[in-house]
């Protein structure tokens, strides 16, 4: 099978970029997704001319692990941070 990468842009309230960022690492989500089963890679990163814009990169050993990764109960905290900071989401899939 294919490795899976994925490149998340969230659009996130004005201001609010650090704070996202701050209650997602504390939380201990982004620990836990790091230790899921197939999970390559897992990493937040601020772009520095979009003030209000945050991108995740994820790396998924296939496409199986990246759907049984959105079934995990952390995901619920991260769903729930997400709609206090997040007003939208795009979304880019390769598979390497």
């Amino acid at each position: 099978m294919n490795q899976l990468l994925l490149c998340v842009t969230y659009t996130i309230k004005s201001g609010m970029r650090d704070e996202f960022i701050r209650e997602v690492l504390s939380s201990g989500v982004a620990e836990k997704i790091h230790k899921e089963n197939g999970c390559l890679g897992y990493a937040y990163y601020r772009p520095v001319l979009e003030e209000d814009s945050v991108l995740l990169v994820e790396k998924w050993d296939n496409e199986a692990s990246q759907r049984a990764h959105l079934k995990q109960p952390h995901m619920e905290t991260l769903k729930s941070i997400k709609e206090r900071y997040v007003v939208d989401t795009h979304l880019e899939k390769s598979f390497l």
